[in-house]
């Protein structure tokens, strides 16, 4: 991105609501389990720091953003809807679009 700023910083601003990080090695240990992380929305100081970090993207970084946003939007294999955190990363990547057209 021309402006420096890369989506993983920009999501790196979104907490991790309790889940810990793990290595890639454990990672394949635990990719068949079912993610029992609570689903909350994200609060209104964390979607106003979303939107200004999208505000500083460029066209095609935001374009990034919302390819990456709806990609993890898409129902898994079991046919599980995705979080809510997901949806409003993406609606407010799409937002943006819209505002730069």
């Amino acid at each position: 991105m021309t402006d420096g700023t890369s989506f993983r910083q920009i999501l790196s601003c979104i907490p991790d609501r309790g889940r810990a990080r793990i290595g890639s090695e454990e990672k394949a240990n635990v990719a068949e389990r079912p993610d029992f992380s609570p689903d909350k929305p994200l609060s209104t100081a964390e979607l106003a720091e979303l939107r200004q970090r999208y505000a500083q993207l460029s066209t095609p970084g935001l374009q990034t953003a919302y390819t990456e946003a709806l990609e993890r939007c898409k129902l898994d294999n079991r046919g599980r809807p995705p979080k809510s955190v997901h949806i409003q990363v993406l609606v407010q990547a799409w937002k943006q679009l819209r505002k730069m057209k």
